[in-house]
């Protein structure tokens, strides 16, 4: 796959040459701010053929694409390629990269806004949901009689993820897995799927407390490492057993499918 430093791409730009660059990020991470000429294609509806099509320079010209770290860029550069489009070319550390090196930017500050006054009330709504239903809660609709713990008992902490900053794949996914099952949950924090599905991973992890461990990789946090591991989809959820893959699958599933697919893979 190649690549170009934001630098580089910005230098192309001030040379007066046509450049033909697409921000695959959200519609709102768009709005809120994007390299200057960038246009919008998400990832989550990206067509190859109909972008490569719609192009009004030589179709054989370079196509640059950036995201926010340069996960998501690196999964569309590979989706171009596999529907037979070499001519792409991925920005390095994306959109934050580009803002650090104090490149030009340009914002939808009115998009932007409106955007996240929709999340903002769609996390309140949710929020509300949770204390509604949740046990122990003051607003619980079981009100304080009904807790998952009883006095003078503590739940069992969950085992520990490794935090992004000190990830060590070969630590803590190939080595920890001679020592229990360890699943490796690829994710990002603008992926639908990713968001539903964490706590139903954590709430198994959780329950079978040392006898199963759990490392979070964030694509765009670890964009290297999400390519080297072949990841194209997420959420993308490998378990590792005695130092090797034993399973794998792609998309959403809830608790009790992850609890039976752990399961079955341990036992082969």
């Amino acid at each position: 796959m190649r690549s170009i430093s934001v630098r580089e791409l910005h230098d192309l730009m001030a040379s007066g040459g046509t450049i033909d660059l697409i921000d695959v990020r959200t519609g709102m991470e768009y709005h809120g701010g994007h390299a200057v000429g960038a246009r919008h294609v998400a990832l989550g509806s990206l067509d190859p053929a109909k972008v490569m099509a719609a192009r009004a320079g030589a179709q054989d010209d370079p196509l640059y694409i950036i995201c926010a770290s340069g996960g998501r860029s690196a999964a569309a550069c590979d989706a171009f390629q596999r529907a037979g489009f070499s001519q792409v070319v991925n920005v390095e550390g994306g959109t934050g990269a580009w803002s650090r090196a104090g490149l030009p930017m340009e914002r939808d500050a009115k998009a932007a806004s409106m955007g996240l006054m929709k999340q903002i009330g769609l996390l309140a709504l949710v929020a509300g949901v949770v204390l509604f239903l949740m046990p122990c809660s003051p607003f619980s609709l079981w009100g304080g009689a009904y807790c998952p713990t009883t006095p003078g008992q503590t739940a069992a902490a969950a085992p520990a993820v490794p935090a992004a900053s000190s990830l060590d794949f070969q630590r803590d996914v190939v080595a920890a897995s001679a020592q229990a099952p360890v699943l490796v949950d690829f994710h990002a924090g603008w992926c639908g799927p990713c968001t539903a599905m964490g706590p139903e991973i954590e709430a198994l992890v959780h329950e079978r407390g040392e006898r199963l461990r759990l490392v979070k990789v964030d694509v765009d946090a670890h964009p290297q490492l999400a390519q080297t591991h072949g990841v194209q989809s997420i959420p993308d959820v490998r378990l590792w057993v005695g130092g090797r893959e034993a399973a794998r699958f792609v998309g959403y599933k809830d608790r009790a499918g992850i609890a039976a697919w752990v399961d079955a893979a341990v036992q082969r």
